[in-house]
């Protein structure tokens, strides 16, 4: 079968723009993938941006295509080569919902979440309205709107409890992400969600100190096996400084990592 596996940030998504300082972490997802696939008895293709093509260690697809521009178009032409397609994409902009769609409608095997998942997912406000519809606990939160005076958000900030957290709807990589602490800062906190938005709705969420990890599953869609517990580095700044996220590391040993494992598989 011949698959094509393409990593956004690496593969040439981000070609037109500066190097993301997560180029690292993407390209060690885009390697070790590609490895997994060609053991498992794959012909794997891919994609790389030129300006790393000649930095990195190689990586052994079949084939790699160099990029040195890109746009939708150009993915389009890909998918008509391939029996299948994994893809490892932002949820900003929908970039992921845009790429799977895509390969839905050329017919190709989409090894990954269909594009409704993605669009569910992808909206942390609807995910949080799901969680909690399932029996998870959550932060408690509300949707506001960078339209509205600082007064008005102010009293929903006020019946959540401060310290809270602005969160970008469809944000990725921390982006437009604030912990305002006192009404004086939510001016600030509503602007910097501003400069990475178009949507005028944003999430007002509790703050929940702790550690911020993840749990990477393999899934068929209805059975679905717990492989790791993930550390990701977030650092959570006030509204005049830019939150950041710093990558991770796996697997993180926790003593409640075999919880977070039957959480993630209650509701599958």
């Amino acid at each position: 079968m011949k698959l094509l596996v393409f990593e956004f940030f690496s593969g040439g998504g981000f070609v037109e723009g500066e190097i993301s300082g997560l180029i690292g972490e993407a390209y060690a997802m885009l390697r070790y993938i590609v490895e997994d696939f060609r053991e498992a008895g794959f012909e794997v293709y891919t994609t790389l941006d030129h300006r790393i093509a000649q930095l990195v260690p190689p990586l052994r697809a079949h084939q790699v295509k160099v990029v040195s521009s890109w746009d939708l178009d150009l993915f389009r032409e890909l998918l008509g080569e391939f029996d299948a397609v994994f893809l490892i994409a932002p949820e900003t902009d929908n970039i992921l919902y845009s790429l799977a769609s895509e390969v839905v409608k050329a017919g190709a095997k989409l090894l990954g979440p269909l594009p409704s998942a993605i669009e569910l997912t992808t909206d942390k406000s609807k995910l949080l309205g799901v969680a909690k519809e399932l029996g998870l606990k959550v932060p408690r939160h509300s949707l506001s709107k960078t339209s509205s005076s600082a007064a008005s958000v102010e009293k929903i900030v006020q019946g959540i409890g401060y310290p809270v957290v602005f969160k970008v709807l469809d944000g990725a990589g921390s982006e437009g992400l604030s912990l305002v602490s006192e009404g004086n800062e939510i001016p600030q906190a509503i602007e910097k969600i501003r400069r990475v938005s178009n949507r005028d709705l944003f999430l007002v969420e509790e703050f929940v100190p702790g550690v911020d990890a993840s749990v990477s599953l393999i899934s068929n869609g209805e059975k679905a096996f717990p492989l790791s517990l993930n550390f990701q580095s977030v650092k959570i700044r006030s509204p005049n400084e830019e939150s950041k996220y710093e990558g991770g590391y796996v697997p993180l040993r926790h003593r409640l990592k075999e919880q977070a494992f039957e959480l993630s598989l209650i509701h599958i």
